[in-house]
């Protein structure tokens, strides 16, 4: 099921569907964690690989990220204050993961890890 991930939901606990965008889409598409990575770990490194690979190329500022052993959102900007908004542009910046994307950073994560 394709699904959509916006830079703005860096700048927040609850973005990306509370950090569970990804791992609804491996349910549907039947993927899950084996015996070198559990499920919870694969969306967190899932997630972060299409951030680094496909979103923060089109932000138009650079922006660190970090991640957070958390139940919810768990890549988040780095060193953003609780209280930082999101910048303007953010809203706008925005890319469509498709089920053969999802699969493609699924292989890149198992293959050379979250941040190839």
């Amino acid at each position: 099921m394709p699904f959509s991930l916006l830079a703005s939901e860096l700048w927040s606990k609850w973005g990306f569907g509370d950090g569970d965008r990804v791992g609804e889409a491996l349910l549907d598409l039947e993927i899950d964690g084996n015996e070198r990575i559990d499920a919870r770990f694969l969306e967190d490194c899932v997630l972060e690989h299409l951030i680094r690979t496909r979103l923060l190329p089109l932000c138009p500022e650079p922006i660190e990220i970090e991640r957070y052993e958390t139940i919810h959102n768990p890549i988040r900007a780095a060193g953003y204050a609780r209280d930082e908004q999101a910048p303007a542009w953010a809203e706008s910046v925005m890319i469509n993961v498709t089920d053969g994307d999802l699969r493609a950073a699924v292989e890149a994560v198992r293959t050379h890890g979250a941040r190839k």
